[in-house]
């Protein structure tokens, strides 16, 4: 039930990429969202982000409790649209952030622009790759997910989750698929099948915020994922380190 901050993950994740260097094997990251992979990608300094105000967040709380999470990303939205069109309105956590951080006199989104975009990475022989899909191809794949995720007892971990006192108010029971399933689980949703339904759809709109934000970085080599194969893949690894010898 301890909160997990980006802080923690990326102490972490800088821990392991360590240790799978020191056994002679190239550490792969794959996934995660925009500002978690930030801080592994850049040399971020985290001791360096100001703390919350206590009475602005609890008035951010108020209005998530009386109106909803939409009341709370309206707001966002009007304040600093560029930041919310990469932020998942369903992230309650991430929205009551990014305010604060707009409260604080400069958005997310300048901040990330002006301390990011265009420095170096952490290490020197990174190589970033994004994958592309056509919207059909990436619609059915997100819907065949979910139904797998369902399939594998996603919902039972959810019950399990609930029953041993993760309430609704934990960060991670917030994030997509957790917070669908806990409405239903407590009887804020009509049916099972229209929890399903909302995350396929919450998750079909989280995929385009991740391809915004992957957009801001120029140095993402782009690959197009209904023609990918492993050779292929290879091929575009070995071109991009073909570019490096050249240069």
């Amino acid at each position: 039930k301890d909160d997990y901050s980006v802080a923690h993950y990326q102490k972490q994740a800088l821990e392991a990429v360590e240790d799978i260097r020191s056994r002679g094997k190239a550490p792969i990251l794959c996934g995660g969202t925009g500002l978690f992979l930030n801080s592994v990608l850049y040399p971020m300094n985290l001791s360096d982000a100001p703390g919350p105000d206590p009475e602005y967040r609890r008035e951010l709380e108020k209005l998530w409790e009386a109106k909803g999470a939409d009341a709370l990303f309206t707001r966002l939205e009007e304040l600093d649209p560029e930041t919310a069109a990469v932020t998942d309105r369903q992230n309650v956590r991430r929205v009551i952030r990014a305010l604060e951080m707009c409260r604080e006199g400069s958005n997310k989104s300048e901040r990330a622009s002006a301390a990011y975009l265009g420095r170096e990475l952490r290490e020197p022989d990174m190589r970033l790759f994004a994958l592309d899909w056509e919207k059909d191809a990436l619609e059915k794949r997100i819907r065949l997910r979910v139904d797998r995720m369902m399939e594998a007892g996603f919902e039972d971990e959810v019950r399990r989750l609930l029953e041993a006192g993760c309430g609704r108010e934990l960060p991670a029971m917030k994030t997509l698929g957790y917070k669908e399933l806990t409405d239903w689980i407590l009887g804020d949703c009509l049916s099972r099948e229209e929890a399903v339904e909302l995350i396929k759809i919450h998750t079909r709109q989280y995929a385009k915020k991740q391809r915004t934000w992957l957009r801001r970085e120029p140095r993402f080599v782009w690959l197009r994922g209904e023609e990918l194969t492993e050779g292929k893949a290879r091929a575009a690894w070995a071109d991009v380190f073909a570019a490096d010898y050249e240069r």
